[in-house]
């Protein structure tokens, strides 16, 4: 979930042509963690002021940013004005926003594929060229839910029912230095190594066997929100008890097998109401099966990234929702419809 940027002030600064004020897009989870982040940092100045200089003015300083975490992230955001009104141009110095390259109603299928596939993006913004208002978003995970609607066709067949092993996918460069994270973590410890290497997803390990229990999403920093016993805990509170917690939760609002079939099916592109993806619920494949059926798990978890998997569901490699798009697109190079200023690659 995020929202498109606009700023007619800074147009010129940021050099951005294509006659609207948009400068990017700006996600929501994003803007969690940097808050996290943030939040951290203040309360642990405040840690160091009442260690080195114990008076009843900070004791009172130390009690009143104890208090917001019995109700939760947001409460306790709003105790820190400074945080809370804190300007999105400002967080800008902090992460990187997406870059806004939209595409028209009236544009090709393909056009998305390749500003997906070419600039690393998570979302494609569909905008109105009469309104100049952003209308939708084509995200990677429908882009990829698109292509599966052309299962049983000769092109993509050719492609999607080769073994995984075929396109050395364990030997680029995410699987080379790939990421994971200790069942024994803690909570912050994990969002803290998602935000310094900038991963959307990440594997959680047994710390024992070494085999994957489940992943952690940028987009399960909601549980921060949601939870307000999380966010209390989340300095002592192990992944492996969020995964238990995780589980639980989604139990409550479990749907009906019916729906939920339908809504993972080709054509639903969207996911509806509150329901998401359980931490567990992780997308591997072993090398000798094809792509068709990893692209295939990986709709059905609504996963960002799968994992290639030994016989003993040991890691051996990532492969992310745009390592797949990337296999089903002409060479990049042949692309020559970018808008001017943009593709100075």
């Amino acid at each position: 979930m995020g929202a498109p940027l606009s700023d007619k002030s800074c147009i010129g600064d940021v050099g951005v042509t294509v006659g609207n004020s948009h400068i990017g897009v700006v996600e929501l989870s994003s803007m969690v963690i940097w808050a996290l982040m943030e939040l951290e940092k203040v309360q642990m100045e405040v840690g160091k002021i009442g260690n080195h200089n114990v008076t009843t003015e900070n004791r009172v300083l130390e009690e009143a940013d104890k208090i917001p975490e019995e109700n939760g992230f947001l409460r306790s955001l709003q105790q820190h004005s400074t945080l809370w009104n804190t300007k999105v141009a400002s967080m800008s110095r902090s992460f990187r926003w997406v870059p806004f390259l939209p595409v028209q109603p009236g544009d090709t299928f393909l056009r998305a594929l390749l500003l997906l596939a070419k600039h690393t993006l998570k979302v494609v913004p569909v905008m109105d060229p009469i309104g100049k208002k952003v209308t939708g978003f084509i995200t990677e995970d429908t882009a990829l839910r698109l292509l599966s609607q052309c299962s049983g066709l000769e092109w993509f067949d050719a492609i999607a029912e080769k073994a995984l092993h075929e396109f050395k996918f364990e030997d680029n460069k995410s699987s080379r230095g790939m990421l994971h994270l200790n069942g024994a973590n803690t909570v912050l410890d994990a969002v803290s190594y998602m935000w310094e290497h900038k991963a959307e997803c990440v594997p959680i390990l047994d710390h024992k066997s070494e085999k994957i229990i489940g992943n952690m999403r940028v987009t399960d920093v909601w549980i921060l929100l949601d939870n307000a016993d999380v966010f209390k805990r989340r300095r002592s509170m192990t992944l492996q008890e969020l995964l238990s917690i995780d589980i639980e939760s989604n139990h409550a609002r479990t749907r009906d097998e019916d729906e939920r079939d339908a809504m993972i099916s080709p054509a639903a592109l969207y996911l509806t109401e509150d329901w998401r993806p359980k931490m567990s619920d992780v997308a591997t494949c072993k090398l000798d099966e094809t792509l068709k059926k990893l692209m295939w798990r990986l709709m059905r978890v609504h996963a960002d990234c799968g994992f290639l998997v030994d016989e003993d569901m040991h890691m051996l490699g990532l492969v992310t929702l745009h390592d797949i798009i990337t296999q089903f697109i002409p060479s990049l190079t042949q692309f020559s419809q970018a808008p001017p200023g943009f593709f100075l690659t």
